[in-house]
């Protein structure tokens, strides 16, 4: 596959070896934007500058928060004020389309070992929430706080050896690739009773981007296909026992990975002993079962993968089918294990609840689908 070995081009008489496009391509990380936050709108449409081969996105946000009335102790939800962040070809086709908590998860699950104080199994083992960047307000407390996060999006694969995949090649021709962010209220990120008179800051957005080499000695990128990402919120109708939800096929062809959260009562599913789920199940075609597993087993492997423990947020579970979360630089060009949308017609996850779990309002079980598909255009 092109720019990732060596191939070989007639030149004149003789053959010239190409070298891999890694080799030859230079990085150029580039501020794209800085979007003011307002509480429960959508900002204005940013057009992604025409640098090269769009390889990362990041999002940053800055700004402060002013508690009038303290509440209950918890924790904020600062990644709610990202509702909705939409990147898009010629303004259609999604390339994503993920809320911030969405995004947090992506990050704990594409960045491996031990991070923040404490090493693997510290409070702030996190790639995100245990970073220099992040800062959060205490929700009892009246007084001005300054908050913030950090939050990455990689458009290729990976960083390293396979960072030739998964570009999005018509940035770098004559196609427009758009971002739109939607910012969630004031409200949706409050931990519990406390109450905010002024929440203010800005969004910084800032893109890596790898640039063309001399493609007369080396190879072009893979820009044959393409991920694409999309959250789903829609399952709300959360009941004791099994809860089948239908996994309906982005646009495929191939499953890479698939997270699902588990809330219930308003409450994410502590896992370990007093999980609320007691059984995870991945059906396909007719019913036949390719995963049945308990999700203690599930998050034992999750941890495995990611190299340190409660890898990812709590009431957050990873079916990781192409398996590069725990070989992120050296992953198959052939995806092992990889869920095909063109040899199944129908594919449901199954979570079963135990008896005697609260149901009484704000269920859900919400989907992060991260596929491979056809590059558009």
């Amino acid at each position: 596959m092109a720019g990732t070995a060596s191939v070989t081009s007639s030149s004149g008489n003789g053959k010239a070896t190409l070298y891999p496009f890694l080799f030859g391509t230079q990085e150029q990380r580039v501020p794209i934007a800085a979007i003011p936050l307002t509480p429960g709108l959508k900002a204005a449409t940013v057009r992604i500058p025409k640098n090269g081969y769009l390889a990362k996105m990041t999002y940053r946000f800055v700004g402060s928060v002013t508690i009038s009335g303290a509440g209950t102790a918890g924790t904020p939800n600062l990644f709610n004020l990202l509702s909705n962040v939409a990147l898009s070809y010629n303004g259609g086709f999604l390339y994503r389309q993920v809320d911030g908590e969405s995004l947090y998860v992506l990050n704990c699950a594409r960045r491996t070992g031990a991070f923040g104080v404490g090493g693997a199994t510290g409070p702030n083992n996190n790639p995100v929430t245990g970073g220099r960047a992040y800062a959060n307000y205490v929700p009892t407390s009246t007084t001005t706080t300054p908050i913030g996060f950090i939050i990455e999006d990689d458009i290729a694969l990976n960083s390293q050896v396979n960072a030739d995949r998964y570009l999005l090649a018509a940035q770098a021709r004559n196609a427009d690739i758009t971002l739109d962010v939607t910012f969630g209220t004031i409200a949706s990120v409050y931990a519990n009773t406390e109450v905010a008179s002024a929440l203010t800051g800005t969004l910084y957005v800032e893109g890596l981007f790898l640039l063309d080499p001399d493609y007369s000695k080396f190879a072009q990128p893979d820009l044959t296909r393409v991920q694409q990402i999309i959250t789903d919120t829609s399952f709300t109708s959360v009941t004791l026992g099994d809860n089948t939800v239908a996994i309906v096929p982005v646009n495929g062809p191939k499953y890479l990975q698939l997270f699902f959260k588990v809330q219930t009562n308003g409450t994410p599913d502590p896992g370990g002993l007093t999980s609320v789920t007691t059984r995870v199940q991945l059906k396909i075609n007719n019913g036949l079962n390719r995963y049945d597993m308990s999700p203690q087993a599930l998050q034992q492997e999750n941890d495995a993968q990611l190299g340190r423990n409660s890898a990812l947020p709590t009431g957050w579970y990873m079916l990781d089918f192409l398996d590069d979360a725990s070989i992120n630089n050296a992953v198959s060009l052939v995806g092992r294990n990889v869920i095909s949308t063109e040899k199944i017609a129908n594919l449901w996850l199954v979570t079963t609840i135990a008896t005697g779990t609260n149901l009484t309002a704000n269920n859900l079980i919400k989907l992060i689908k991260r596929v491979e598909m056809p590059a558009i255009g």
